[in-house]
């Protein structure tokens, strides 16, 4: 049996099949590589990465997605990736009834479109830095989760870029007044969601997230989870790293796993040291 192989992105695959199969295979690639050259020139980047988004919030409930992103130095570009019975691979670019890269400022939460003509939707005229230097002269800030164009964000791209402030007095986090869950488990949900929109390989130690530093909220986890430094020094061993700032954004997700699951980490461990041996 022919095998092709196949590049999605940042990731290289195989795929096993019949010549009519592959010659299909080989028609939806070059959409991708359509949809990855719009992705580069709209970013000025060189790189598009394959990401799968989990637990996002939709009308239904909790989705997951696959989706096309590069980055440039202020902004996400995503255009998701559609599922269909129409070719062996089961996926294409775009959706159905919207092929559009979607835009998303990360500081001002702004975001937009950008259809395949090249033509930009719903941006506002108001510059992100003039939008932000209006935040920083009001006396309070306020929640733009009511915007639809932010909540539409929100449901295709995962980005969770919530303009809101969060209170800090005497070393304490005041979570409530900043809208954020007091469930430790959903917070640490939304903080990996945050995390995520910056490339994979950015460290912790240079990542911002809305509320904060990304490792000080990696250590505010591990102090609600009750675990000690020892606990923390046998997690950050695993990733072969000695400090929570040289942890990568790809593996912030693993790093809140396996400090909410002791069972995890030692299985981790285990599984790590039997190749070794």
């Amino acid at each position: 049996m022919p095998t092709g192989h196949f590049q999605i992105g940042d990731l290289s695959f195989s795929y096993e099949g019949s010549v009519e199969e592959l010659a299909q295979c080989q028609s939806v690639m070059r959409e991708f590589r359509q949809a990855e050259h719009r992705l580069k020139m709209a970013a000025g980047s060189d790189k598009v990465y394959l990401i799968y988004d989990q637990d996002l919030q939709g009308d239904s409930g909790a989705f997951d997605k696959l989706r096309l992103r590069s980055y440039d130095d202020e902004h996400n570009y995503t255009m998701d990736i559609g599922s269909t019975s129409e070719n062996p691979l089961g996926i294409f670019p775009g959706l159905k009834d919207d092929k559009n890269i979607h835009v998303y400022h990360r500081k001002s939460g702004e975001n937009w479109e950008i259809t395949p003509d090249g033509d930009v939707v719903g941006k506002s005229r108001t510059s992100p830095k003039a939008r932000e230097a209006g935040r920083e002269t009001s006396s309070s800030e306020k929640d733009t989760r009511g915007s639809p164009t932010k909540n539409h964000e929100d449901q295709r791209q995962g980005s969770t870029g919530e303009t809101r402030s969060e209170s800090r007095g005497n070393g304490t986090r005041s979570g409530r007044a900043a809208g954020w869950s007091d469930d430790p488990n959903e917070r640490a949900r939304t903080i990996i969601k945050k995390a995520e929109v910056h490339p994979d390989d950015n460290t912790v130690g240079e990542t911002e997230i809305t509320s904060g530093e990304l490792a000080e909220e990696i250590r505010w986890y591990a102090k609600a989870c009750s675990r000690g430094d020892q606990y923390m020094t046998q997690v950050l061993k695993y990733f072969g790293v000695e400090t929570v700032e040289e942890l990568t954004i790809g593996d912030v997700r693993e790093t809140f796993r396996l400090i909410h699951s002791k069972k995890k980490l030692q299985d981790r461990i285990s599984r790590t040291e039997g190749k070794a041996a």
